[in-house]
């Protein structure tokens, strides 16, 4: 119990920006597989897979093209509706 411990001081508490980069994209991620869940119990079968499946290809099309992105279409391309 002692070393855990120690193990966590080191690495976290004495390490404050090591942990941030660590903790901000695991929130993110979270936060993604919650409104995944929400989409999955609201929508039914076909449409979820349909929006789940080509979500990344529009991300990767957008990028690839240097298309131009409004603040909102951002943010409708984060969210998996």
């Amino acid at each position: 119990m002692r070393g855990c411990c120690s193990h966590l001081n080191e690495n976290i508490i004495q390490q404050p920006l090591d942990c941030i980069r660590v903790s901000v994209p695991a929130f993110i991620y979270m936060i993604q597989n919650n409104l995944i869940y929400v989409a999955a119990s609201n929508l039914d079968v076909a449409t979820f897979q349909v929006n789940i499946i080509l979500k990344p290809d529009r991300c990767f099309l957008l990028n690839f093209e240097k298309t131009y992105l409004t603040p909102p279409n951002k943010i409708r391309l984060a969210i998996p509706l």
